[in-house]
């Protein structure tokens, strides 16, 4: 069948807007757009076109990639798949924590821009970064070092 051979089953779209609609609620994604919509720089409708269009943007990609790899892949080998990343991903994440690792956890639950989306947002802008410079514990060298890392 191609696509334009394809009718649109409101009930099959009912569910899938259902599942990503929860899926969403409370994500990473939203936390962020609550933060970059709570700092007043940010005008509220500028927030709110970024965060549909990169929505918009990741799920084109998304549908894309899935299409492409059901032509090769049976649907149910990328369920398990999809299921085992989800698994090693939610491990990892309080693994990386309770072992007190903060890189860890922010780049396995890729938090970084949730965690400071103001700083990014004044980095992206061109503004001077106002944390204070820190060096790794692993290393012995000044702050002023290229290889410490910021706080």
């Amino acid at each position: 069948m191609t696509a334009a051979e394809q009718t649109i089953d409101l009930e099959t779209a009912a569910a899938i807007f259902g599942t990503v609609f929860l899926a969403e609620l409370g994500d990473k994604t939203q936390l962020a757009t609550v933060l970059f919509a709570a700092n007043r720089q940010n005008a509220a409708l500028a927030v709110f076109l970024a965060a549909a269009t990169a929505l918009v943007a990741s799920t084109a990609i998304a549908v894309v990639a899935g299409s492409a790899l059901s032509h090769y892949v049976n649907p149910r080998h990328l369920a398990i798949l999809a299921g085992i990343g989800f698994i090693v991903i939610g491990a990892w994440t309080p693994w990386g924590a309770l072992r007190g690792s903060r890189a860890a956890t922010e780049s396995s639950a890729g938090n970084v821009g949730v965690t400071q989306p103001s700083r990014a947002a004044a980095q992206i802008r061109g503004e001077p970064d106002q944390e204070p410079r820190r060096c790794s514990k692993r290393h012995s060298t000044p702050a002023r070092s290229p290889i410490c890392s910021r706080a």
